[in-house]
Parts: C-alpha cells; structure tokens; sequence
C-alpha cells in the first residue's frame, strides 16, 4: 500500500475527470477510492502464475456472473515493455468463474508508457510475464470499488487506504467523497 499524500493525495491523481467518467459508467456514482498499491517487477523476475486479484462474490452459484464492483487501474512509472514484464489478461474472463485456459483463449498483452493507463475487472485472469531486462519495472495501481465492497483478501497485512484527515479535507468535494469511508467507523 501507498499513502495518499502529496502528489497521491491530489485531486488530479485521485479523480480524473476523463477516468471518473468511464469508472463512473462502470461502477455507478457511488463509487469510492478503495487502495492504492505499487506492484514492482525486479529485473530477471519469472512470470506470475494466472491469477484474478479478487475472489467471485458468490462462488456457490457456478453459473451466476457477478456485476462489476471492483476495477483495477494500471499507472506505469517505467514503460511497460515485452522485456520489462508487460501483463497477459485473459479477455472476457471476468464473465466466467470458469479458469480453463485452452489455444482458444483469446489473450491481450498490455503495454504502456508513463502517462498511459489500462485497466481491468478485479475478476479477469491475467498474469505478469517476465521481467528479463536488467531494471526495475514499478506500476501504480489505484483501485476503485462499488461503495459498498471492501476487499478482505488481499488487506489482511496491510490498510486498505491511507489517507490523513487533514489531506481529505482539503480535496474538493466530489473527490472528498471517494475517500471519506476511511474515516467511519
């Protein structure tokens, strides 16, 4: 986890307009700014198993397909390149709980600079490749969720958000909003 602070307790880092229109179409008016964490890639890193982030809402029901509630965002600092350890996400995986992964499977290979973004559903599988460059490959990942979801599996260590009073108070009011549930009991 990052703190919000500084040039991550801005408004501009927390709220873009240009994304908060496309989460807000996702993920409803009510969502909120859930975590902040940086995943780094070591030079000569080996490839991440396939994975999704989150686990299904309702995994009793095979067959039923959960509504978005979680959308990771991905901010490179260092271009995402083949050799940096760029990610494979599986697409349309988020609209099955089913992890087959055949010759059929249809996979994207993000890559980005700074000041690009990609992101993806909490419930799609993807996986980082290898790093095997010489140099650390650091990304940011800012994570909105519906109002109502609080990820328990992957916090367990660490707080979801961190944020001081101080820094929420002097976001405007509609970033405000975003982040004020750290601060309810």
């Amino acid at each position: 986890s990052i703190a919000c602070e500084g040039p991550f307790g801005r408004a501009e880092f927390l709220a873009p307009p240009h994304l908060m229109a496309v989460l807000e179409r996702l993920l409803g008016p009510d969502l909120i700014f859930a975590n902040l964490t940086s995943v780094t890639s070591l030079g000569g890193a080996r490839a991440q198993s396939w994975h999704r982030d989150n686990y299904e809402l309702f995994p009793e029901n095979e067959n039923l397909v959960s509504p978005r509630f979680n959308i990771t965002v991905v901010v490179p600092i260092t271009p995402i390149t083949e050799d940096m350890g760029s990610t494979d996400i599986i697409l349309g995986s988020h609209l099955s709980q089913e992890a087959t992964i055949t010759s059929e499977t249809k996979i994207a290979r993000a890559r980005a600079n700074p000041g690009d973004c990609y992101m993806w559903d909490c419930r799609t599988i993807h996986r980082g490749l290898p790093n095997t460059s010489d140099k650390i490959r650091p990304i940011l990942c800012p994570t909105y969720t519906r109002d109502w979801y609080r990820d328990t599996g992957n916090f367990q260590d660490q707080p979801r958000l961190t944020i001081s009073r101080e820094t929420a108070e002097k976001l405007p009011e509609q970033v405000n909003r975003l982040v004020r549930w750290v601060f309810k009991p």
